[in-house]
């Protein structure tokens, strides 16, 4: 079932991060936790809110690496930081997504 809550997108930079990773494959999984100061670009933002919680993942990169996983809220912009949300109608029509008249429906 589709949700009005949003989901957004994103692009920027941070001085510094904080994320974690699924620690292992069992289920609870365990946490591991990474952080450093290092100035970094956000190629890529995902996140969704579900039932009024949001859910982040980030994925960062320099000339040397690309890290990422589930947000934590330490992180700051740097140069700058965009994001794009989306709110879907109660009920879409998703045999064509790219459909304009998709858009006119949230009017």
């Amino acid at each position: 079932m589709w949700s009005r809550e949003p989901a957004y997108s994103g692009i920027g930079s941070v001085p510094e991060y904080h994320y974690h990773v699924a620690g292992n494959a069992n289920l609870p999984p365990e946490e591991e936790s990474h952080r450093a100061e290092a100035a970094m670009d956000v190629v890529l933002v995902r996140s969704y809110i579900m039932n009024g919680t949001i859910n982040v993942r980030f994925t960062f990169s320099n000339e040397k690496s690309m890290v990422g996983g589930h947000s934590e809220s330490v992180n700051k912009d740097f140069t700058f930081f965009s994001m794009t949300a989306g709110i879907l109608p109660d009920d879409p029509d998703m045999k064509c997504p790219d459909n304009y008249r998709l858009l006119e429906s949230l009017e």
